[in-house]
């Protein structure tokens, strides 16, 4: 199986953090491997469960009457949603994630319950939280094969994750590197062990100028681009320089120094560059200073 985890970028103590997680049998599966029976996250620090949302968890006994009747008895027990899509039904399995805190159990469970085409699924992680770090254990998995299952836990203002950054109130997860530590066993025993990387939604594209060189009346400027794009090359004392369509990687642009550049490299007096980068509605920038 495949399991891809991604998060957005951008995060506060308000609304706290986002977490989307999707788990994907390859093509040709059914019949030729093993089903999921466990699985076991860890989040990373930097994702900590909020203890005011855990708060909100609703009792198990009023669980047991009905997701509609915890709701009523903790708006707020509802933390997320799912869906499974298995070839054993026409529709998918959908349904939310609701906190419910069980008598004796320090820590509130993650319970989904899914239907669909009649058929209901409730899929119940144990969780625990030491020293911050949250582990998120489904011991019990139904035996039986699916093609993916999705499970997003939005922001709000009782998300049940928050974020844990030393920039203040509003933070950004861009060019941080979260990892989520993964157990997968399978119905025949056989183990999965993986350091799931999450990956960060809503960035800007990223670029950094390398290097910066002055050759007579024009200014080299090597560039390292995170993806494709459009790049200008910008700054005073040069002619600004737009190219389209420019591919992931380095590469290095030629702009002309205009006369104020010109009388630059006379006097030995810096220039100031400005890379941009743009794709997908989104720029990112870079900055450097060259002394011709």
């Amino acid at each position: 199986p495949k399991l891809t985890v991604s998060t957005a970028a951008h995060t506060s103590k308000l609304l706290g953090a986002s977490l989307t997680t999707t788990i994907e049998e390859p093509a040709g599966a059914l019949g030729t491997q093993a089903n999921i029976a466990k699985v076991k996250v860890q989040l990373p620090r930097q994702l900590p469960s909020q203890l005011k949302t855990l708060q909100k968890a609703c009792l198990a006994g009023t669980f047991a009457q009905s997701p509609q009747a915890c709701l009523a008895e903790s708006p707020h027990a509802k933390v997320g949603e799912a869906t499974v899509h298995t070839p054993l039904l026409p529709v998918p399995l959908t349904g939310n994630a609701y906190l419910v805190s069980h008598a004796g159990e320090e820590f509130p469970s993650l319970t989904m319950v899914l239907t669909g085409d009649g058929v209901t699924v409730e899929l119940v992680g144990a969780t625990n939280i030491t020293g911050g770090i949250t582990t998120t254990t489904f011991k019990t998995v139904p035996d039986v094969p699916f093609t993916s299952f999705q499970l997003t836990l939005p922001q709000g203002e009782y998300a049940i994750l928050g974020s844990y950054l030393p920039t203040g109130n509003k933070a950004s997860f861009c060019g941080r590197s979260l990892t989520m530590p993964t157990e997968m066993i399978a119905q025949n025993g056989m183990a999965l062990y993986q350091e799931t990387k999450i990956a960060v939604t809503g960035c800007p594209p990223a670029v950094t100028v390398t290097k910066a060189k002055v050759n007579g009346n024009n200014l080299a400027v090597t560039v390292k681009l995170g993806q494709a794009g459009t790049v200008v090359i910008s700054g005073r004392g040069i002619r600004k320089k737009t190219i389209r369509g420019a591919k992931a990687g380095t590469r290095t642009i030629t702009v002309s120094l205009t006369a104020t550049g010109r009388a630059a490299r006379r006097h030995r007096t810096k220039l100031k560059i400005t890379a941009s980068l743009t794709a997908a509605g989104r720029t990112g920038t870079a900055t450097s200073t060259v002394t011709p």
